[in-house]
């Protein structure tokens, strides 16, 4: 079958979905045709969308490692949550 193109509308919230999505480098072709077939959830989605968090992650970590007492302690714990949050 050949490829079909289609146009949507998006409102204000999928339009920022998709922008969010635009700027872990996933395009809007992956996003529709996951989305179509059931597997938004799928693993090799989840690893596109972690790479795309691991570069700021990593950023903050170095941050972290400067950062006093006792904002270290705070950021340390909220960055943690942040990588348990995004490895589920």
């Amino acid at each position: 079958m050949k490829n079909q193109r289609i146009t949507v509308r998006l409102n204000e919230k999928t339009a920022a979905i998709l922008a969010q999505e635009h700027a872990r480098g996933i395009s809007t072709t992956e996003l529709v045709n996951h989305a179509l077939i059931g597997i938004e959830t799928n693993p090799i989605m989840e690893r596109l969308r972690a790479r795309g968090a691991m570069a700021p992650l990593s950023r903050l970590e170095t941050l972290l490692e400067h950062a006093n007492e006792p904002l270290k302690t705070q950021l340390r714990k909220e960055l943690q949550e942040l990588c348990r949050t995004l490895s589920r």
